[in-house]
């Protein structure tokens, strides 16, 4: 073999070995990464095998940065210090704490205390898994003189707070929103949250309605409280009337749990605290006419917005925002679909372009035609006067027993 092949032959045999050490280096790596994870979480565990548990109390007093009188959930009373890597700015009187088994020193600040459900209505939908499915205003037809105001009313305090220093007027706390059912008032609320990036809670109103005396109360109180923690953050009540209703002399137990909720909820909005200025509230209704007073008046729901029934426009830009992505046929004309559908709400006209869909599907094609627009209108004005009748038919005491 010549001599520069046999060079060549012993580069290669070197580089082979070299990729083959450098393969073992990595899986040697691999593993020793793997076993230094196994050992912090085996030392992790043996500390909580080994640290105690800790005592819930509630602070009554803070008589200075290190003298804290402190109650524990059993009942008993203590004047205790705090460890050192808690902030004594955070203590105050109701605050919840964690202390020491032995010593009864204040170990952690925890949360305030809360009904569970509270938890559950925070970011209720207000974007999807993708950026595709966050709502935005562009997913709304029509309104724009009502997401105006709107914008007016909520998004601008909490965008710049300064105009109305500036002025000298303060923002509005609350606003109001009416209309018939399937509207859009719960789809504003969401692509408002989403416009302002804040956090969103939204309840119903019969949530907060409990069966025994003081609950109502307490978990409106403990819905605000939780506002205060998520702020900047808004707070939405669809069917408010269901706690909110005028209050009478000659009410049962049921009635007066609610009167009860409504005063909490008055309470809130602007007892002796008020409300935080990055917290804004929309109450949403389809009976205004049942609202108590005593929430409609100014300071307290300052703006009302009626969110009224789409007209023309409306109901054209509602039919192409929902038939985006669907296969349309050439003969589709979505303004002969306009007139045919007055009196018609943003849910109807979503549900007349999935029922055209179904249509088409029966039919078994892959286009949606003109013709299944028309009779998918039919279907869902047929189903709008059965709405009618059965509410009807509700309101003349024929349903009550």
């Amino acid at each position: 073999m010549p001599p520069s092949q046999a060079k060549l032959q012993e580069y290669r045999n070197v580089v082979r070995e070299h990729n083959k050490i450098d393969a073992d280096l990595k899986a040697i790596r691999a593993k020793e990464k793997e076993i230094t994870q196994t050992l912090e979480d085996s030392n992790e565990l043996l500390l909580s095998l080994h640290a105690y548990g800790e005592q819930l109390a509630t602070v009554i007093q803070v008589i200075d940065a290190d003298n804290i009188l402190i109650r524990l959930l059993s009942g008993p009373r203590y004047l205790v210090n705090r460890r050192s890597g808690v902030n004594p700015r955070y203590i105050k009187s109701g605050t919840r704490v964690s202390v020491s088994l032995s010593t009864y020193s204040i170990m952690h600040i925890l949360p305030p205390q809360m009904d569970e459900s509270i938890y559950s209505m925070s970011d209720a939908g207000t974007s999807g898994t993708s950026p595709e499915d966050v709502v935005t205003y562009a997913d709304i037809g029509g309104l724009h003189d009502e997401i105006k105001l709107i914008k007016e009313s909520i998004e601008l305090p909490l965008r710049n707070p300064d105009i109305f220093k500036r002025v000298g007027i303060k923002p509005p706390k609350s606003i109001l929103l009416y209309g018939a059912p399937g509207t859009g008032k719960s789809l504003i609320c969401k692509c408002l949250a989403n416009s302002l990036g804040i956090s969103y809670i939204k309840c119903v109103g019969s949530q907060l309605i409990r069966k025994y005396i003081g609950e109502s109360a307490r978990l409106v109180r403990d819905l605000f409280a939780y506002a205060r923690l998520k702020k900047p953050c808004l707070l939405m009540i669809d069917e408010v009337d269901a706690i909110a209703t005028k209050r009478s002399d000659d009410g049962t137990h049921n009635d007066r749990e609610v009167d009860r909720a409504l005063l909490q909820l008055l309470t809130e909005i602007d007892g002796f605290t008020g409300l935080d200025e990055s917290i804004k509230i929309v109450f949403c209704t389809n009976r205004p006419e049942a609202l108590d007073p005593a929430l409609m008046r100014p300071g307290r729901c300052d703006v009302k917005i009626e969110i009224k029934l789409p007209d023309p426009t409306g109901r054209y830009e509602i039919l192409k925002i929902h038939s985006k992505g669907l296969s349309l046929g050439e003969d589709v004309d979505f303004a002969g679909i306009v007139k045919s559908t007055d009196g018609f709400n943003g849910a109807d006209l979503r549900n007349v372009i999935t029922e055209a869909g179904l249509s088409a599907l029966r039919a078994e094609r892959g286009e949606i035609y003109q013709e299944d627009l028309l009779a998918a209108v039919a279907v869902i004005r047929g189903n709008k006067s059965i709405e009618s009748e059965t509410h009807s038919y509700t309101l003349k005491g024929h349903n009550s027993k």
